[in-house]
């Protein structure tokens, strides 16, 4: 027999491998200091389980960096940051024209809180986003065509800290971005 004739059952045989693994892998078993104390050994054992059996494919899945292993609905990280928009005059000093959450310094608020728009520029826990970048560039030529008395315009974030229900400014800017007027 061939490999062409026998094909079909061998990718039947490694479809089911790979959901069985699948299945494992992502069985929802609390990490063992997170367990309560009466199924501390539950989880022990099913996770010494679970270990047993990734065991002989566990660096396969790790080459091809493939897992089951991410939380559904992950709590949000106290590290948060918003959005600044500015505008300056030269010489002057800078005018704030956008704060994510400040009602007095709402202009562009109707672009910038648009979900597929925030999404560009909202960093994720520690770290901006891909493409924070060239929507920066674009927010602040943006300002500059809309502010013709502007001679440089900026977009950064502030990190700030998530606390009950409310959060607090910390001072700590990172990711600046300018933009000159290229022309009069």
């Amino acid at each position: 027999m061939d490999l062409r004739s026998r094909w079909p059952a061998i990718r039947a045989a490694l479809v089911g491998l790979a959901l069985g693994m699948g299945l494992v892998d992502g069985c929802p078993i609390p990490p063992r200091g997170a367990a309560p104390t009466w199924a501390a050994d539950a989880v022990g054992l099913a996770d010494a389980a679970r270990d047993a059996i990734r065991g002989p494919v566990s660096g396969l899945a790790a080459d091809l960096d493939i897992s089951q292993r991410w939380t559904l609905f992950r709590g949000a990280s106290r590290k948060r940051f918003r959005l600044y928009v500015e505008g300056r005059e030269e010489p002057g000093d800078w005018q704030l024209l956008y704060r994510a959450g400040d009602s007095e310094h709402a202009m562009y608020e109707d672009v910038l809180s648009y979900r597929r728009v925030r999404g560009t520029y909202s960093p994720s826990g520690s770290f901006g986003r891909g493409q924070y970048h060239p929507f920066a560039t674009w927010m602040t030529l943006r300002v500059l065509d809309d502010h013709p008395r502007f001679t440089i315009a900026r977009t950064r974030l502030e990190r700030v800290m998530i606390g009950e229900g409310e959060y607090t400014p910390t001072g700590e800017f990172s990711t600046e971005h300018l933009e000159r007027r290229r022309r009069k």
